[in-house]
């Protein structure tokens, strides 16, 4: 009987050091190397959106965006001063909420959205943008949308910090 109350004694303190161990992140994938989680709240169905998604980095060819079907993808070539960057674009009506994932080794990605009101309507909409880097939390940008719209682009590179600045251009 002690060495059954032994046992499970030992098995209740392994079971308690597994629960409690001390970083539970997933480690970084080569599937979510970025993600974008954007919450659209308001009048949301008073606007429609032309949205891109560009990456680069060394695997950019192979790179893929998930979380919308796109119309258009596109391959721009680099030069000495820039890297070859590929864009994802699609036109759509501003969803509630969205989540896009990039795979592949990327080091720059830009989340660009021209969003216009339709025709005769005044509304105003918030939209929150939240970028994840390889499952870490960058930050949060925040724009509220109003009268016929605006364009708002949010950056992040690996090596600049371009995510501080705020772009965000009423029409």
């Amino acid at each position: 009987m002690k060495n059954l109350k032994a046992a499970l004694f030992g098995v209740a303190v392994a079971l308690a050091l597994v629960s409690c161990k001390s970083d539970d992140t997933p480690e970084p994938t080569a599937t979510e190397q970025f993600k974008v989680v954007v919450v659209n709240e308001g009048a949301t169905q008073d606007f429609t959106q032309q949205m891109y998604i560009g990456v680069a980095g060394t695997e950019v060819l192979t790179a893929e965006v998930t979380g919308a079907a796109w119309d258009e993808i596109s391959v721009e070539e680099g030069d000495q001063h820039s890297s070859q960057k590929k864009y994802f674009s699609k036109k759509l009506e501003v969803p509630s909420a969205a989540t896009y994932k990039t795979t592949d080794e990327l080091n720059y990605l830009r989340y660009h959205a021209m969003i216009e009101a339709k025709e005769g309507t005044e509304s105003t909409m918030k939209t929150k943008i939240t970028l994840y880097r390889a499952g870490k939390l960058i930050g949060e940008k925040n724009f509220t949308i109003s009268g016929r719209g605006g364009e708002l682009v949010v950056d992040y590179h690996d090596e600049y910090d371009y995510f501080s600045s705020d772009n965000y251009l009423p029409y």
